[in-house]
C-alpha cells in the first residue's frame, strides 16, 4: 500500500519537472485551451443569445399597473423610514452613562 503512495509521489514530481523544463510550451497550451474556451462562451452568450432575441421579439409585454402601484408604495414607506432616521439621535458609545445624562440634561435646559 505505501509503494503505491510513493510511486504516485514519483510520477508527479516527474511530471512537475517536465513542465518546468517545458514551461514555455506548457504556457501556450495553457492560452491556447483558455482562447478556445473563451470562444466557446463568447458564442453561446453573444451569437446564439441574438439569434433567440429575434425569435423572442413576438412575444407582447402587458404593464401590469396594480404591480407598479404596489412597488411605489413599497419605495414611499421605505423613503418615509429613511426621512424619518435623519432626525433620530443615537447615544454615543464612548461617553460614560452618566456624561450622557448630563449632556442630556443640558440640553433640555439650553431648549427651555
Amino acid at each position: 500500500m505505501e509503494y503505491k503512495h510513493i510511486l504516485k509521489i514519483q510520477k508527479i514530481k516527474t511530471l512537475a519537472f517536465y513542465l518546468a523544463e517545458h514551461c514555455f510550451g506548457f504556457f501556450l497550451v495553457l492560452t491556447l485551451f483558455a482562447l478556445i474556451y473563451n470562444g466557446f462562451v463568447f458564442y453561446k452568450y453573444s451569437i446564439v443569445a441574438e439569434k433567440q432575441q429575434i425569435q423572442d421579439l413576438g412575444v407582447v409585454l402587458k404593464f401590469q399597473e396594480n404591480i407598479y402601484q404596489d412597488i411605489l408604495e413599497i419605495w414611499s414607506e421605505q423613503e418615509r423610514k429613511f426621512e424619518e432616521s435623519e432626525n433620530k439621535e443615537y447615544p454615543s458609545l464612548f461617553q460614560k452613562e452618566q456624561e450622557q445624562e448630563q449632556n442630556q440634561e443640558k440640553e433640555i435646559e439650553s431648549v427651555d
